[in-house]
């Protein structure tokens, strides 16, 4: 895959290292059935099938079902991939032992329906693992920075950063629920060109920015906001590091201990 210029493989390298924690968590043996929902680029679709796993990806983003295709070819791993959306998966009730979803559920409008689904494909003892971006630090400030500029403020997504929302929302009465929060960090040459590989290449960035030019916002001032959010709180100067925090929360179906560890 071409992810770009190497800042932009540095972040996604660091995607790629809570895909492989996310796995972790699912507990997977060898020839259980995984779900990888919101698979993008494939990172938790690969990482689950070296593990052994029978491994289905599903996103609705035809490019990047695409791009995993031709990861998980380069890889030598077996895994399937399929066009899909997280609020009306394509598959049976109770089809996969496990489902993971890496920071792409959490974008759907409808939180109630994701979980929904989620748990509807999900078997009576399967496992669950979904990570959620804590809205705190520097880019989701830079982020924000952004958004401010809008004329309108964009619809609030639903928030999946939020503890008690996550347990409102994936608990169930005979099932263990456990958060654990864990650290990310990415870097760069400086903030400046951190921020701008984003804004080149990242697509949610690109969306940020589109939305801007059609609603008319100064993006030119927006960006000049942002980075001062990146420079505020630059971890590395004259460098660039930035320490992000996420959830990780696990649904298990078969009894365990609940616990959070930060």
């Amino acid at each position: 895959m071409d992810w770009g210029d190497g800042h932009y493989e540095t972040t996604a390298l660091a995607l790629s290292q809570a895909a492989e924690i996310a796995v972790d968590a699912l507990s997977v043996q060898d020839r259980i059935s995984v779900l990888d929902a919101g698979c993008g680029t494939g990172n938790a679709s690969i990482a689950a099938a070296r593990r052994g796993a029978r491994v289905i990806g599903v996103d609705p983003a035809t490019r990047l079902v695409q791009v995993a295709r031709e990861r998980a070819s380069q890889a030598d791993v077996d895994a399937e991939f399929v066009i899909g959306d997280a609020m009306a998966l394509p598959f049976e009730d109770q089809s996969f032992e496990r489902v993971v979803a890496v920071f792409s559920v959490i974008f759907a409008p409808d939180a109630v329906k994701v979980a929904s689904e989620l748990g509807r494909v999900l078997t009576k003892s399967g496992v669950l693992v979904l990570t959620s971006w804590r809205p705190q630090g520097a880019i989701h400030d830079c982020i924000q920075a952004l958004l401010a500029q809008l004329p309108e403020a964009p619809p609030a997504s639903p928030p999946w950063g939020d503890e008690s929302f996550l347990r409102d929302t994936l608990d169930e009465a005979e099932a263990s629920l456990s958060i654990h929060c864990h650290r990310l960090a990415f870097e760069g040459p400086s903030p400046e060109e951190w921020f701008e590989t984003m804004e080149r290449e990242h697509p949610a960035w690109i969306a940020i920015r589109n939305l801007m030019d059609t609603s008319g916002a100064d993006w030119s001032k927006a960006r000049r906001d942002g980075i001062d959010e990146l420079r505020r709180a630059n971890e590395d100067p004259p460098r660039f590091r930035t320490t992000s925090q996420y959830w990780l929360t696990r649904l298990d179906r078969s009894p365990s201990r609940q616990t959070r560890v930060c």
